[in-house]
C-alpha cells in the first residue's frame, strides 16, 4: 500500500489535469455509476474541532472505493498549521484491498478548486480574466491556480482578514507571472472583477450584491454548514445559482439555506447542479447576468481526485 504525502499529491495532480478529473467526476455522476452517502459530521466544542467522514463507491470499468476522514480546526491558522487535515484511503473496487493512503488536506484543496475551475469554465464569460480572491489561505492559492487553468488572467486582487497572509499569496502569485495587488477592503477587490473566488472561514456574509459588477462569475467555497455563509442574501437572489450537488447544498449550503430561511429566495432559485450542467451543457449567458457557483464538496470529488493521483 502506497502513501502519497501532500507534495506527492500536488505533483500528481497539477491543476489543469485536476479540472479534467473534476469534469470526469460529474460525467460519472450523470452516468449513475457513483454511490456517495451524505457526509457525516462529528463536532466537539472543547477543544473546537469538526470531523467529517465521506465514503464513496465508483463503478464502471475501473471500480474504486474511497473513504475520506477530514478535520477542520479554524484556529490552526493562528498556530501556523492548515485548518483542514485528513487522509483519503483508496481501495480496489473489485478485491476491496486498500491500495493507497493520500494526504486529505491536499486532495481537498485541489479538488475543491478544480471543481470551481470546471464551474467557471461552464459559467463565466469566455473573456473573463480580472480576478478577485477573497481569503488568502490554502483555498485562495488553489483557486488562483484553478482560474488560471481555465481563463487567461489579466489582473488579480487579493483581500484577506490579515494583510500579511494576502501579501504572502501575492508574492507567490507574482512568482508565477501574475499581476497581483493586495487591497484592504473587499469592495476594492471585487468591483471591476469579472471572476470572484470567496474562500474564507467566515460565519457571516462578507460579499454582498453591491460588491459585484454585472456579468461577474462568483465561486463561493468556504461555508459548508447550514448556519455559515460568505455571500449576502441579495447577491444570491440576484444571481443565477449553480451548486455542486443539489441534495448536499440543501443540507449544508448556508449561503443558500439562510437566504431561504429569511424569505429572500425559495428553494427553486437554484437553477442547476454541476451534474446537470455537464450532462446537458451550460446555459447561454444573459447580458449582464451574475452567476454564482456554491460548492460544499461531495465525496465523489475526493474519490476521483485520489484515484487520479494514485495512478
Amino acid at each position: 500500500m502506497r502513501f502519497l504525502d501532500a507534495d506527492a499529491v500536488r505533483a500528481a495532480l497539477p491543476m489543469p489535469r485536476a479540472v479534467e478529473v473534476a469534469r470526469a467526476t460529474f460525467e460519472a455522476l450523470a452516468a449513475g455509476i457513483v454511490e456517495q452517502p451524505a457526509r457525516r459530521w462529528i463536532q466537539l466544542e472543547q477543544p473546537r474541532l469538526l470531523a467529517g467522514l465521506m465514503p464513496c463507491g465508483v463503478g464502471g470499468d475501473t471500480p474504486v472505493y474511497t473513504v475520506k476522514l477530514v478535520t477542520l480546526v479554524p484556529e490552526n491558522v493562528d498556530r501556523g498549521l492548515p485548518s483542514i487535515n485528513g487522509i483519503v484511503t483508496l481501495f480496489d473496487g473489485v478485491t476491496g484491498v486498500p491500495t493507497a493512503v493520500l494526504d486529505g488536506g491536499a486532495i481537498t484543496a485541489i479538488r475543491t478548486a478544480a471543481v470551481s475551475g470546471l464551474a467557471t469554465d461552464l459559467l463565466a464569460a469566455p473573456d473573463a480574466g480580472d480576478l478577485a480572491i477573497v481569503g488568502a489561505g490554502v483555498q485562495g492559492r488553489a483557486h488562483l491556480e484553478a482560474m488560471a487553468a481555465v481563463r487567461t488572467l489579466r489582473r488579480v486582487r487579493v483581500w484577506n482578514r490579515t494583510r500579511p497572509r494576502a501579501e504572502a499569496l501575492a508574492d507567490w502569485a507574482r512568482g508565477l507571472g501574475h499581476d497581483v495587488t493586495v487591497v484592504d477592503d473587499i469592495a476594492d477587490a471585487t468591483r471591476g472583477a469579472d471572476l470572484v473566488c470567496v474562500c474564507t472561514n467566515s460565519h457571516e456574509a462578507l460579499v454582498h450584491a453591491d460588491h459585484i459588477d454585472d456579468g461577474t462569475h462568483v465561486n463561493a467555497v468556504g461555508a459548508f454548514t447550514p448556519t455559515t455563509r460568505e455571500l449576502g442574501a441579495h447577491l444570491i437572489a440576484g444571481a443565477r445559482v449553480v451548486v455542486d450537488d443539489r441534495e448536499a447544498a440543501m443540507d449544508e449550503a448556508g449561503d443558500i439555506l439562510m437566504a431561504i430561511h429569511d424569505g429572500t429566495i425559495d428553494a427553486d432559485h437554484v437553477s442547476a447542479d454541476l451534474t446537470e450542467l455537464v450532462a446537458g451543457g451550460p446555459p447561454p449567458r444573459r447580458e449582464g447576468e451574475v452567476t454564482v457557483f456554491k460548492s460544499v464538496g461531495v465525496s465523489a470529488e475526493d474519490a476521483f481526485a485520489a484515484a487520479a493521483a494514485a495512478g
